[in-house]
């Protein structure tokens, strides 16, 4: 979709990228907590470090969530659709491999934690791209 500077709502546009920058850093902070604590747990094998990955990949589940809600509410400019969509489904994919990353640390399984994190850091690399795509739009890097 070609879109011209005069077809840009420049409130519009810095409106959603705010969303992006308010929710991406604490998602990157919670998602390197989670790296960290389900390492530890999966190595461990502790009651304790494997509570601690619950809660830090419970971080991940809630502000993969805050951030999904707050995009659904915007509103999207139509040039910027199929990146916010890919967001979307990358943070989707958080909360689930999240669920499921939770159910693992409970059950004291380290080889299904590692799997789940790896699963996880996948979607957040999807997730990190789309966002890069919508950033570098504004500049006109990315613009066909």
């Amino acid at each position: 979709m070609r879109v011209t500077d005069a077809e840009v709502n420049s409130a519009q546009h810095d409106a959603y990228l705010g969303i992006i920058t308010t929710h991406s850093e604490p998602l990157g902070t919670a998602m390197l907590e989670m790296g960290t604590a389900a390492g530890i747990a999966a190595r461990s094998g502790g009651v304790s470090d494997f509570s601690a990955a619950v809660q830090a990949i419970s971080r991940v589940s809630e502000r993969s969530g805050a951030f999904l809600d707050a995009l659904a509410s915007a509103h999207c400019p139509a040039y910027l659709r199929g990146a916010d969509s890919a967001i979307q489904d990358a943070l989707k994919l958080l909360i689930d491999g999240s669920h499921r990353g939770v159910r693992a640390a409970r059950a004291a399984d380290g080889t299904t934690l590692v799997a789940a994190a790896k699963e996880i850091e996948v979607a957040n690399q999807d997730m990190v791209v789309a966002a890069h795509r919508i950033t570098a739009w504004r500049s006109g890097v990315a613009r066909p």
